[in-house]
């Protein structure tokens, strides 16, 4: 390989960052597997993350975990930013949420832009405080984790099938 490899420059574990993309494409899998599905564009099949939260709403009004709280108030009070196109130049900000969106569809969507933000880069420029991206993915991972532990057919279909 003639060009360094990006991962020698992240600023988060390596173990941290695979550990995330594995749990969130195994989710996002699961979530089709499972029913949660829509048609996109061109008639693909994507995760309908929105019907998912919507129903998963009453599990997460009812949660108790000090963990899971403190992941679903740091994702939804302090979210991912997202990147724009504004006077012909790339900016960063605050997702916007909607008003009257629920819980758990503010904190799946800054799930998934988080996994967007690392996935697709662009978080090379130093937008970020120290340690907030490794707070974003950590706080994403424990919702994952809550989400599959309470939908038996989404756990049943993470758990299940191989990569």
């Amino acid at each position: 390989m003639t060009t360094e490899s990006p991962i020698k420059n992240l600023k988060i574990s390596k173990e941290l960052v695979f550990e995330f993309l594995a749990v969130f494409s195994r989710f996002e899998f699961s979530l089709k597997e499972s029913g949660y599905f829509r048609e996109g564009r061109n008639k693909t099949a994507e995760a309908d993350w929105v019907r998912f939260a919507e129903n998963m709403g009453s599990e997460f009004e009812k949660a108790d975990s000090k963990d899971l709280l403190n992941a679903i108030n740091y994702l939804t009070k302090e979210p991912p930013q997202q990147q724009v196109v504004e006077n012909n130049s790339l900016k960063w900000r605050p997702i916007i949420f909607r008003v009257g969106q629920s819980l758990a569809v503010k904190a799946l969507l800054a799930v998934r832009m988080t996994r967007n933000n690392l996935f697709h880069g662009g978080k090379h420029v130093p937008n970020s405080a120290e340690g907030r991206d490794e707070k974003l993915i950590k706080s994403s991972l424990i919702v994952l984790d809550f989400c599959i532990n309470k939908n038996e057919d989404v756990r049943f279909d993470y758990e299940t099938y191989a990569f």
